[in-house]
């Protein structure tokens, strides 16, 4: 039998769905055949079943054929309670094999894949299921190929709720999946990814037994990683995962495959920079593991590193390691490429040269029965550090009125600065920005989608202009005077519009140079720029503007900056008399949504979340009642000088994550600036050491302890009126 719906429309919720049933609440259960059934060329859904989907409703399927599916949406087959489904055939773009409820058995079917959603999916919604059996799913043609970290794709899935896909506080601990069994899979060519599972509800004994990858796409590693995290409730109460390491009852890999080889947890090739591409959540390490045929066992040989801390940011590009191991051989690599290291009288050592802003240090200790101890160190060079400013956190609230949109994809204190350092490193200036939560990249952006930052510089010889100054269109903010150069930060690029770059006073979005951005850690943007595109400025003496605003696409705000606007809408839906979703926009402002230019019917309120603004409280700075919010420029805080000297020992970061982290100490050590450092200490303690100089000379001369004392007196009253000529000097350039 053959389906065929004619047209090329693609429809929604009015589409017509190729097999559609329906199942009564209560009385007699149903068992579906569908055996030698062919659907071809579905504009939607190809299967629905509406009514009781916890009921008895089986489903019986064999030599099923669906064909033509080039539309996204045009999933597979949902499996309800019960049902089995073999010798089939799926071409999809979407989820294809949903395993959403309890005793299914799926064996011996091919799996055409486009580009949305994943093979298998049980995610979307927290479930209770049990007893799930897959085996023997050959994946071909496949087309997988998001650059970006998507909840709903890879082969295996369990997607974060359709509600919010980039909350984490989705979960519900009353449901629980326990016994979920995929076995022998074969995927045929490149795919962007293999697991990405976000529980939602309790999770033990899950298997996958046999996933054999045939080679990674061409996208960015951080588009490829594998991910496993754990979910709360809205109380903030945390899904369980069952513990592999202890009871054999977490999630097992076992023949994971890439290119052929075999990738294992007590080898060197599982993490997330190497080719199992596991960024599995540190806090998860022990309920998950991942085995192979043919591994080598016994007793891993002792290691231990000293000279590298796993996070650190150090001053030099070349930074010394030394240790110990009882292995047959050490070796090490720094971003991939093998450094020298000769292990001889059971010690070793080596010359890093770090090549990159972020980088990853692998130590391998390899035992005579070929067993390995692996240390992973991510370490961060930006350059020397010029200086740096602080900002308190809670303060992303714009005038103090300002509230994060609901959706999860503007993760509270993504847009709360707190800290800024500049670094110079050879012929590269770096601009160093922190913030206080995890930035979300929920639209496929270069580590970034949502937040938009502005870094403004004026050189110390315009300082007698203290002209408000507009700053870049759509913030809707001020400078106190005329800024020299602005660094627009924006993960996103858009046609024709103000893209990240380098713009000067009069320039048009064309004429802006460009720069380099990276996300590290979630938590830190770094933009890197050529020194010779900053001109003459003298980054030690000019001052800085810094503020984070909402990034827009074309069409929603001025100069991608998006609009804050006055009020929330009940239940986040937009009506004729409340024109704004809270969804995706940040409110507490004055004016509503227009469809026009500037698309904000008031202009005089600040578009900016947050802002570095030093000794000067930001509420008034940006208060709704000025008509112009104006920020000062600040000179940065010297950089601290001194330091211990630090010589311990990491065990390094077994998270699989790059980032430095998960899982890391983040102690000190040589070559390491702690950055951006906090200011405020250095001016103290120089006051104190130079207090304590001074009384020890007039002690030495023979004067007496009332002389000293007054002497140094003296030099406080000093230093602390020097303290308030510079705090005046800020205020005034």
């Amino acid at each position: 039998m053959i389906l065929h719906l004619s047209g090329n429309s693609q429809c929604w919720s009015s589409c017509v769905k190729m097999l559609q049933f329906q199942s009564p609440q209560s009385g007699p259960g149903q068992n579906l055949l569908l055996n030698g059934v062919t659907v071809a060329n579905p504009p939607y859904h190809t299967f629905v079943m509406y009514g009781n989907e916890q009921g008895d409703f089986k489903m019986t399927v064999n030599n099923y054929q669906q064909v033509g599916g080039w539309y996204w949406q045009t999933d597979g087959l949902e499996l309800y309670k019960g049902s089995t489904m073999r010798n089939s055939f799926l071409h999809s773009n979407d989820d294809v094999v949903k395993l959403y409820h309890p005793d299914v058995t799926v064996d011996n079917n091919v799996v055409w894949k486009n580009e949305n959603g994943p093979v298998f999916q049980w995610g979307w919604s927290p479930r209770t299921i049990s007893n799930v059996r897959v085996s023997n799913t050959d994946v071909i043609h496949n087309r997988m190929y998001w650059k970006d970290t998507k909840t709903n794709t890879c082969v295996i899935n369990a997607a974060s709720s359709y509600l919010d896909g980039s909350s984490t506080s989705t979960g519900d601990t009353t449901q629980s999946i326990d016994g979920l069994t995929i076995s022998n899979t074969n995927v045929e060519g490149m795919v962007n990814c293999a697991i990405r599972i976000y529980s939602m509800q309790n999770t033990k004994n899950v298997t996958i037994d046999g996933l054999h990858i045939g080679a990674w796409n061409k996208v960015d590693p951080a588009g490829q990683s594998n991910l496993f995290k754990a979910f709360t409730d809205g109380q903030g109460n945390r899904v369980t995962i069952g513990n592999q390491t202890k009871d054999h009852a977490g999630l097992l890999l076992h023949n994971y495959t890439v290119g052929g080889e075999t990738i294992l947890k007590a080898g060197d090739n599982w993490a997330s920079d190497e080719l199992g591409r596991l960024d599995f959540d540190a806090d998860l390490y022990d309920h998950w593991d991942a085995t192979g045929d043919g591994a080598a066992t016994g007793t891993a040989p002792r290691l231990t590193v000293d000279g590298l801390k796993d996070g650190d940011t150090v001053s030099s590009r070349t930074v010394g390691i030394r240790g110990t191991s009882d292995a047959h051989a050490v070796s090490v690599t720094v971003n991939g490429t093998g450094v020298p290291a000769t292990l001889k009288d059971s010690t070793f050592a080596a010359s890093l040269h770090l090549t990159g802003v972020s980088n990853r240090v692998r130590v391998v200790a390899t035992g005579s029965n070929g067993v390995l101890n692996v240390k992973r160190y991510t370490v961060y060079a930006y350059g020397t550090q010029v200086g740096s400013l602080t900002d308190p956190t809670g303060d992303d609230n714009g005038p103090g009125s300002y509230k994060y949109p609901s959706n999860g994809a503007f993760s509270k204190g993504s847009f709360d600065l707190t800290k800024f350092g500049v670094f110079e490193d050879g012929d590269t200036v770096r601009f160093v920005t922190t913030v206080a939560g995890f930035i979300n990249n929920p639209w496929g952006g270069n580590g970034m989608s949502t937040q938009r930052l502005n870094i403004y510089l004026r050189d110390q010889d315009a300082r007698s202009n203290a002209t408000p100054t507009a700053l870049m269109p759509g913030t809707n903010t001020f400078a106190d005077g005329a800024w020299t150069k602005a660094i627009v930060v924006d993960g996103r690029s858009y046609d024709g519009g103000y893209n990240s770059g380098i713009y000067n006073p009069t320039s048009k979005p064309s004429d802006a140079k460009p720069v380099t951005l990276n996300v590290l850690n979630g938590t830190t943007i770094v933009t890197s720029v050529p020194a010779s595109d900053l001109g003459d400025i003298d980054l030690k003496k000019a001052g800085y503007e810094v503020s984070m605003y909402s990034a827009s696409e074309s069409g929603e705000g001025v100069g991608n900056v998006r609009p804050v606007y006055q009020g929330e809408c009940p239940d986040d839906t937009p009506t004729k008399d409340c024109p704004v979703a809270m969804d995706f926009r940040f409110v507490g402002g004055l004016g509503d949504q227009t469809s026009d230019t500037p698309f904000d019917s008031v202009t005089t309120d600040t578009n900016a979340i947050d802002a570095f603004t030093g000794k000067d409280s930001q509420a008034e700075l940006l208060s709704l009642q000025h008509d112009k919010a104006v920020l000062p420029f600040l000179n940065l805080d010297p950089v601290q000088q001194g330091g211990d000297d630090h010589n311990s020992t990491d065990n390094g970061n077994n998270s699989g994550s790059p980032s430095g982290t998960n899982g890391s100490k983040n102690d000190t050590h040589d070559n390491t600036t702690n950055a951006p450092s906090q200011g405020s200490q250095t001016k103290g303690s120089a006051r104190a050491d130079a207090t304590t100089t001074g009384a020890r000379t007039l002690a030495n001369t023979g004067a007496t302890s009332l002389v000293v004392m007054a002497f140094a007196m003296l030099l406080v009253g000093l230093g602390a009126a020097g303290i308030r000529m510079r705090m005046n000097h800020r205020r005034q350039s």
